[in-house]
């Protein structure tokens, strides 16, 4: 697997500064204490505009470290020409929770920008509200998901080349 898959922030430092201040983020928001300067800071650190909602969000969600990744990741360059086995072994990295919840999460993306297919972690995890008929616990292949992805992909941008 391509090395920026499996860690698209290559600046360790800089990760290590935005977890302490997400995490002392966290630490106020769950003591119902005011951390607008704490927001203010990450938001300047990350270059992101950062607000209370985004917190609330995160918060309940994903771990500090994972918020924090995130918020350094430029997702103008997640890779866009992934290949189709690629795209088969994040898909199996990602149903065997073959990773951490930053990377499963980043991995999600890079199979969303490359099938063109904006539902793709409810194919994975919620298969029944991705076909609409109510069956979470269809069982399908990574290559199957793939498959559907793809065609779906396709359908939502006539125009793709996959």
């Amino acid at each position: 697997m391509r090395a920026c898959l499996m860690n698209p922030i290559a600046d360790a430092v800089r990760l290590n500064s935005a977890t302490e201040l997400a995490m002392r983020l966290y630490r106020l928001h769950e003591a119902g204490q005011d951390y607008a300067r704490e927001l203010i800071t990450l938001s300047e650190f990350t270059g992101r505009a950062l607000t209370r909602f985004d917190v609330d969000a995160a918060f309940g969600s994903v771990a500090p470290e994972t918020f924090a990744a995130g918020l350094l990741v430029d997702r103008t360059k997640i890779p866009r020409d992934l290949s189709e086995p690629e795209m088969l072994e994040l898909l199996g990295r990602v149903c065997t929770s073959n990773g951490t919840e930053f990377q499963i999460g980043y991995w999600l993306n890079c199979l969303e920008v490359n099938t063109g297919d904006a539902q793709i972690s409810g194919l994975v995890f919620w298969p029944g509200e991705y076909f609409r008929d109510g069956n979470n616990s269809r069982e399908m292949s990574p290559s199957e998901m793939l498959a559907v992805a793809l065609a779906n992909g396709r359908r939502a941008d006539p125009g793709a080349s996959r």
